[in-house]
């Protein structure tokens, strides 16, 4: 650290695609996930942790950031973002949210500018210096079933997989904030996940929109990011909605009627219904794999798998989208009558009993 250098072996790291979604023979469909040497990645924790004490003491970040910091999850994101939608739908306000995309917004951010905004962040002196190496000669190369690539120089990027990675975007896309004038849009972000919304009255509403969105483009332009245009998308909340048509560099964005966000399934009437059937369903699945491969299914077994595969899924960010018709909340019981069928000795309890004695 004092001399600002890095081994060479620690700027090799080997890639791993991991499947996204859509057509498994297109290599756009895979994430690609760097690994690198244990070492590497104890250095890159200590760094990390500093930069964080340093952001979080000096309260550098904004607070429409909450990916990758202390007391910010996804769970924060959404009751941010929804809050500020039923507060404008109680009023019978309707309310429009542009959920924008970056294109591989990871692996795009330009080492010369992410050096720049940490050193507008305050990060000088040696460490600089070891961020500054870090990016330099780094190689990287694909291995995959036991055959790699040949070495490639990487010129831009945070590393995805690294530790350092999500740190580094978060100080990169710090500034987008400043480019939003108007007082009555907002801006909500979990790392490169980005969403603007506003109440909209009238048309002015709707153009005021546009407009902070146009200003986002230009600080992509000008950073050297770029955002999709096919898969930035609109919600519009709310009834008498005028449902105007907002557009990212002359291309129509996509309006949906609801739409995955940080895991959890935002529908335009905001109810959790779409959530629900899909959480349910998955559930259900994971209890049928245990049903089929459990040898043993004591209640000790099967409470602990229940809570390891079943419950997370169920309960992720649940206090965002608790649901509140009875159907859903049936549809949640009966996964949990479904888990307690897999336990002989209390199979045939009633449900409420079931629940007092699991919990």
């Amino acid at each position: 650290m004092t001399s600002g250098r890095l081994p060479d072996d620690w700027k090799q790291t080997n890639i791993t695609p991991i499947f996204k979604s859509g057509k498994k023979n297109e290599p756009t469909n895979y994430r690609p996930i760097n690994l690198c040497c244990v070492s590497c990645k104890v250095m890159e924790s200590i760094v990390k942790d500093e930069l964080i004490r340093h952001l979080t003491e000096n309260e550098l970040i904004n607070a429409s950031q909450h990916g990758f910091l202390p007391g910010k999850s996804c769970t924060t994101n959404l009751l941010s973002y929804l809050n500020e939608v039923t507060l404008a739908l109680d009023r019978g306000i309707p309310y429009d949210v542009i959920m924008i995309d970056y294109h591989r917004a990871f692996d795009l951010v330009p080492f010369c500018h992410m050096l720049q905004k940490l050193e507008s962040h305050g990060v000088v002196g040696g460490v600089l210096r070891w961020l500054s190496d870090w990016t330099k000669n780094r190689v990287q190369r694909v291995v995959l079933n036991g055959v790699s690539s040949s070495w490639i120089e990487v010129i831009s990027s945070v590393v995805q997989g690294s530790v350092l990675g999500p740190v580094l975007f978060v100080i990169f896309i710090n500034d987008i904030d400043h480019e939003i004038e108007d007082p009555n849009v907002k801006i909500f972000k979990y790392a490169d996940d980005s969403k603007l919304g506003r109440p909209i009255r009238s048309e002015a509403d709707s153009i005021a929109l546009q407009t902070a969105l146009n200003k986002i483009v230009k600080w992509s332009d000008r950073w050297g990011m770029d955002i999709h245009p096919k898969k930035t998308v609109v919600i519009h909340f709310g009834f008498n909605n005028p449902r105007f048509e907002y557009g990212v560099s002359g291309v129509k964005i996509s309006e949906v009627k609801s739409a995955k966000d940080l895991g959890i399934i935002v529908d335009e009437s905001c109810k959790p219904s779409d959530h629900v059937s899909r959480v349910a369903r998955k559930a259900n699945g994971i209890l049928a794999q245990l049903r089929r491969t459990l040898v043993s299914r004591d209640k000790d077994t099967v409470l602990r798998l229940y809570k390891v595969f079943v419950r997370p899924n169920i309960e992720s960010a649940v206090s965002a989208w608790c649901p509140w018709e009875r159907q859903d909340v049936d549809a949640l019981e009966k996964v949990q009558r479904r888990a307690t069928r897999l336990i002989p000795a209390i199979g045939n309890m009633d449900t409420t009993n079931v629940s007092k004695s699991v919990v």
